[in-house]
């Protein structure tokens, strides 16, 4: 392998490392509580969606709840946890 294809090689591994680095950090974990048992639960929220609301069975109670948030720049702006009746 020639410098300038040892160069290239590196520069395509360390570009892939940082995308990678960069969507794990849209992956964040936040603490809420739930609305039917008050436990406290630990919801992964995908930051890369700039809005999202789904249902969420809560791991202590095993009762759903609609988990809501809204994010931009990778931070959570807004974090809703209520019951799902």
């Amino acid at each position: 392998m020639n410098i300038a294809a040892g160069v290239l090689f590196r520069y395509k591994i360390l570009k892939y490392i940082d995308i990678y680095a960069g969507l794990a950090i849209l992956i964040q974990g936040h603490n809420v509580t739930c609305p039917h048992c008050w436990e406290s639960i630990n919801v992964t929220l995908d930051l890369s969606v700039p809005q999202q609301s789904y249902i969420e069975d809560c791991p202590v109670c095993c009762k759903p709840m609609i988990v809501s948030y809204s994010a931009s720049n990778g931070e959570v702006d807004e974090l809703q946890v209520e019951a799902s009746d």
